[in-house]
């Protein structure tokens, strides 16, 4: 597994002027001064997540999608069910901020570009454990904390009513995937 990684200096500062929130040096150095406790603390968390998470390992489960006219997708896939369950026949669709093992997770972000998990979240087995199949993951704000749709990475959802317009928060890609 790739773990995240801190990001350089400048990409939190930009992030920080695309979120609205602007950091000065001295709020820069104290970020700097955090995050690393907080990737020790993510990364134990995930190890021991993947102690007693699902026994699932795939290679890489689907692609990126070829046609994404809202940017509402970042990977699409085929995952079948591994029993059946109340959930049969039904198709879902996880957030881009939610672990599914062998897709890319980047969370609308460039901080977790490249981050394949290895496992999968404990939503993601409860969903496959009772019938679901996954069909792929929905682009989502970068990090999840935007209330437009207008800061995921690489590109913005788009709303299908009117494009170039606000598609929702969060979860924008899911909100269009649902409406479209």
């Amino acid at each position: 597994m790739k773990p995240p990684g801190i990001p350089p200096r400048e990409e939190i500062l930009q992030a920080g002027i695309e979120l609205g929130v602007p950091l000065s040096e001295e709020e820069l150095e104290i970020v700097l001064d955090l995050v690393p406790g907080l990737l020790d603390s993510y990364l134990h968390l995930a190890q021991d997540h993947a102690l007693i998470s699902s026994k699932t390992t795939r290679s890489k489960a689907g692609s990126p999608p070829n046609e994404n006219p809202h940017n509402a997708w970042t990977w699409k896939c085929a995952i079948p069910p591994i029993a059946k369950g109340v959930l049969d026949g039904v198709k879902v669709v996880i957030k881009d901020n939610i672990a599914v093992a062998g897709l890319p997770m980047r969370a609308g972000s460039n901080v977790t570009d490249g981050w394949i998990p290895e496992s999968d979240a404990t939503v993601v087995t409860s969903l496959l454990e009772n019938g679901a199949e996954i069909v792929g993951k929905s682009q989502c704000e970068d990090l999840c904390i935007s209330g437009g749709s207008i800061t995921s990475k690489p590109l913005p959802v788009h709303n299908p009513a009117r494009m170039n317009y606000s598609a929702g928060g969060s979860s924008s890609g899911s909100a269009v995937l649902v409406a479209t």
